[in-house]
């Protein structure tokens, strides 16, 4: 899990990096960049979520609808920056 945590932090450094680069060059950010980066970071916030609530759900902490809310809620939080 923690290689999904650090694949989502590396991507968001790359993003803001390219973003800065083509802000100080041109003083213009291409709207591409964003439409792609995005579902990046939404897909991968999704499977951290599933995971851990696979993995919840399988050490008995929670039952079978508490993971599958967890869940769910990951799809309304996956679009906020944090």
């Amino acid at each position: 899990m923690n290689m999904f945590v650090y694949l989502r932090e590396i991507l968001c450094l790359i993003m803001l990096t390219i973003s800065s680069y083509k802000d100080i060059k041109t003083r213009e950010v291409d709207d591409r960049i964003w439409l792609i980066f995005s579902p990046i970071g939404i897909i991968i916030t999704l499977i951290i979520t599933i995971i851990v609530s696979i993995i919840i759900y399988y050490s008995k902490f929670v039952g079978g609808a508490d993971s599958k809310a967890l869940i769910s809620i990951s799809f309304f939080r996956s679009n906020k920056f944090e």
